[in-house]
């Protein structure tokens, strides 16, 4: 008996490599067995890699904005000089940094 069904010991396998699972410890995925190396490779391949933050370079894993189709933390969209947030837009870019409008003008 495992995963509400039976089994005979022969073809109670992973799912994933075929190993057999009798007496071992294993993980359930949608309804069927897998051994820890199996599920852990099976949660790598669904579980997208989140995009890093073209500012620290971190992953993204939150809230994000997108400046000129990079993606970055939506913390990081500060003016440079005095740290302002951008409130509904208000900033302006020079030799690729982002100030607000009282400090690009100085």
């Amino acid at each position: 008996n495992a995963l509400g069904h039976h089994y005979h010991p022969n073809h109670f396998n992973c799912t994933g490599c075929g190993r057999n699972l009798v007496g071992l410890v294993y993980k359930e995925d949608e309804g069927e067995p897998y051994c820890n190396s199996c599920k852990e490779a099976r949660v790598r391949l669904i579980t997208p890699a989140a995009e890093p933050c073209a500012k620290c370079k971190k992953p993204i894993t939150g809230e994000f904005v997108v400046l000129k189709g990079q993606k970055m933390h939506a913390e990081h969209f500060r003016c440079e000089e005095c740290g302002c947030e951008f409130k509904g837009g208000g900033c302006r870019e020079y030799e690729g940094r982002l100030y607000c409008n009282d400090d690009y003008n100085k």
